[in-house]
């Protein structure tokens, strides 16, 4: 991995003192460190400091040995099942992997549209890289790697060939891309081929020859092959001609056509935060990238520096920083300001605080950054005389939403987690999400991952069929309240029939399983309501007993005076 050479002045206002740090963030993460390390020393204050993340591979995510082999694969089976190149495949109805798009994890790269050594995405900007034939959507860091983020195929096909028993903890790229990555080709039908690449070590749970649905969970992400951190690489490619041809399924000014997606998601632009932490722990201690920087519940009274770290995406030259610290009393204690000269799409900002309370006054402080004058991180620090090793809070409740909202018999349905990702855990610890589904009362998929979001195959539930949700969020010791959802699977092809409401001459057309459910009674397929077909109302019987008596009069007496 390389690293973009910036220039960073940073102009920090203390207690009416003005003060300056010029920083030179070099090529390699090393020399970063180092200065760093000096700048701290010499200066007294150390931020902001930018540790950019984006790769600038020298090849693409699937090597050209490994190219030419896997595209032998390809055309041999194409060979062998003319067949499957007829018709349409469906289209993509949601990503496939665990994880909000541009939340909790994030699209570094999109295919290069451009023949030349120039960058070209969809949307005609330069997401990507020379040569890239893919998307790649990465996780924050190794963290959610061993927890687990599932990887999901996009549509219904068969596997063409699989791989497994990699090593998949890779932050380097090798020359020509030599390493062996664990990964998955599928043809999803019409000569459409999936290419999903770079899982972890033993997670691949399907093989040549098996059949798929959309939706079905088949790896987890990680970092094999030729991979500087974990993530998938989603490559889709029309394979109608002999060696194939690479597509975008994302459309727009320069990509036109038939977007792929049913629901196109756009390039998020606006800065925003995807992680943070706070720390005392020497520099020289820190891990290199894609690890996750440390952090502390707990900071002890008497630090001498402490670090405030984020995970930042789209960061802007000119854009205007202001970071406040405010005592527990909710005073402000110390504010610092400057402006940004370079522009990063992914990078860590680190910053040491020179906040002289900080290090003497006890409680809960908090750390807010603005960006353009908008606040994008409150982090709360805590302080304290003497730091509990057993200290440790509940990740905060979540919420969740079901989509589609009225799903069909043909649908994936998608569980998404509403909190953002600074609002997960108190303690800034990495949250895991148990996601327990069932159908009809019964489980039919329970799994934990790091992501976001988790799905349901289209095979799972069938018309009529009732799907809820199960919740929870968990830091690896404790647990938030769970959170529920639930969905009713429409049946479009399910008989419809006369369906008289419980006690109420009241008649609609529903199916069985409809009918059941809210409580009615089903008069079979195939009958209508003409003719009043459900019995007739017993006016009288209020407490619905199926009989008027001296207890009906008693509830009317009861419930006398005017209706709310």
């Amino acid at each position: 991995m390389r690293y973009i050479c910036t220039s960073i002045v940073a102009t920090l206002v203390l207690a009416g003192t003005t003060l300056a740090a010029i920083i030179t963030v070099p090529d390699d993460y090393a020399s970063i460190q180092a200065a760093i390390d000096a700048d701290a020393h010499s200066t007294g204050l150390l931020g902001p400091i930018v540790m950019p993340i984006d790769s600038v591979p020298t090849t693409s995510c699937i090597g050209p040995e490994t190219r030419a082999r896997i595209q032998g694969i390809v055309d041999l089976y194409r060979a062998e099942h003319p067949e499957r190149g007829a018709g349409q495949p469906g289209q993509l109805t949601f990503f496939p992997m665990g994880g909000r798009l541009y939340h909790d994890v994030y699209t570094n790269n999109y295919v290069d549209l451009d023949p030349t050594t120039g960058l070209l995405d969809w949307d005609c900007s330069n997401h990507t890289y020379d040569g890239h034939t893919g998307n790649d959507t990465v996780l924050r860091s190794f963290d959610e790697q061993a927890v687990g983020v599932p990887v999901y195929a996009a549509i219904d096909g068969i596997v063409v060939w699989s791989a497994d028993g990699y090593f998949d903890m890779n932050t380097e790229v090798v020359e020509n891309c030599q390493n062996e990555a664990n990964a998955i080709i599928i043809d999803h039908g019409g000569d459409l081929f999936g290419y999903y690449w770079h899982h972890r070590n033993g997670s691949v749970e399907v093989v040549a020859g098996d059949t798929v649905v959309a939706g079905e969970q088949i790896a987890l992400i990680g970092s094999s092959g030729c991979s500087t951190a974990p993530h998938l690489h989603f490559e889709l490619r029309d394979e109608a001609a002999w060696g194939g041809s690479v597509i975008e399924p994302s459309t727009g000014d320069c990509n036109p056509g038939y977007s792929l997606w049913q629901d196109q998601e756009e390039i998020v632009r606006e800065a925003y935060i995807g992680d943070v932490g706070v720390t005392e722990i020497p520099w020289d201690q820190w891990p290199a990238w894609p690890n996750r920087l440390p952090n502390q519940a707990q900071i002890p009274l008497g630090s001498n520096v402490i670090y405030g770290w984020q995970y930042f995406h789209n960061l802007n030259s000119g854009d205007e920083w202001t970071y406040q610290f405010r005592r527990p009393d909710g005073v402000l204690a110390c504010e610092y300001s400057g402006t940004f000269g370079y522009t990063i799409r992914s990078l860590r900002l680190v910053w040491g605080i020179p906040c002289p309370e900080m290090s003497s006054v006890p409680g809960a402080w908090h750390a807010e950054l603005f960006i353009n004058g908008e606040s994008l991180v409150d982090t709360e620090i805590l302080i304290v005389e003497k730091v509990d090793p057993d200290f440790n809070r509940a990740p905060w409740p979540i919420s969740i939403d079901l989509y589609p909202e009225v799903p069909d018999e043909n649908d994936v349905i998608e569980c998404v987690i509403g909190n953002d990702m600074l609002h997960d855990d108190p303690d800034r610890n990495v949250v895991q999400y148990r996601y327990q589904w069932s159908v009809n009362g019964n489980s039919v998929r329970d799994v934990i991952s790091a992501g976001k979001t988790d799905v349901l195959p289209t095979d799972a539930a069938a018309g009529g069929d009732h799907v809820s949700v199960i919740v929870f969020a968990s830091d690896g010791e404790l647990e938030s309240p769970p959170t529920s959802g639930y969905v009713d699977v429409f049946c479009s092809n399910c008989p419809l029939g006369a369906c008289c409401t419980d006690n109420q001459a009241i008649c609609t057309l529903a199916n069985e399983s409809d009918c059941d459910r809210f409580g009615g009674y089903w008069l079979g397929a195939g009958t209508t309501c003409d003719g009043s077909p459900c019995p007739t109302a017993c006016l009288g019987d209020i407490n619905g007993d199926g009989q008027v008596s001296v207890n009906d009069l008693l509830t009317v007496i009861a419930n006398w005076g005017p209706c709310p």
